[in-house]
């Protein structure tokens, strides 16, 4: 027996499956652009990343034959002043900013230049030079408390001041240093014999304002 289908059961069945496709079209549209922001939020956290690798250091290490001077123990000279002041307060407004990392990574080329023009300047002074500027400390106080950038800032800071330890020894620079900032020179004594550089700078970012 040959059975009448009605015209209207298969506009709407046709009409459904239309809708059908449409959703999936609209699902995997959604889920492609979602994948494409997912990769565009990881690059950007490997351009910061990279910018902040090796900061303030070349990759050499402290026994290469041809490794740096810890830098000349001077008066920041006041080109360097302002890299440096660009360098901390560009990664001090970003700190504890999640939105803001995007735009540090496109800063990348920037900042690396910065680290090479004041691989000269001495790791003491560079570090006097940021905790006598209020502006900088309120920056190296928010950079601390960002696990992320702290980490990227921290580990060549520390190589800094571990090859200058070793190369100057603990004494050649620390009077002028504690002078210099107007600390009592005993109370940095400990973390340069533990070589305890984040309690140096947690110290400093406590006493200073």
């Amino acid at each position: 027996m040959i059975h009448k289908i009605n015209s209207q059961h298969i506009v709407s069945y046709d009409s459904e499956i239309r809708s059908n496709f449409k959703q999936n079209i609209c699902i995997r549209s959604v889920v492609s652009f979602a994948e494409r922001i997912k990769s565009f939020i990881l690059s950007c956290f490997k351009y910061i990343k990279d910018t902040f690798s090796n900061l303030f250091i070349s990759k050499k290490t402290i026994s290469s034959s041809k490794a740096r001077s810890p830098g000349v123990y001077r008066i920041v000279r006041k080109e360097d002043q302002t890299k440096i002041f660009e360098l901390i307060h560009t990664m001090g407004l970003s700190a504890n900013n999640w939105s803001k990392y995007p735009s540090l990574a496109l800063k990348q080329s920037k900042l690396k230049q910065l680290s090479r023009d004041i691989k000269n300047v001495h790791v003491l002074k560079f570090l006097e030079f940021i905790f006598l500027s209020p502006t900088l400390v309120k920056d190296i106080k928010e950079i601390m408390k960002d696990s992320w950038i702290r980490k990227n800032f921290m580990t060549p800071l520390c190589r800094n001041l571990n090859f200058a330890l070793q190369v100057e020894g603990r004494d050649k620079h620390l009077t002028k240093f504690t002078k210099a900032l107007k600390i009592d020179k005993k109370a940095l004594i400990p973390y340069f014999d533990e070589k305890d550089w984040y309690g140096l700078v947690n110290y400093l970012c406590k006493i200073k304002r």
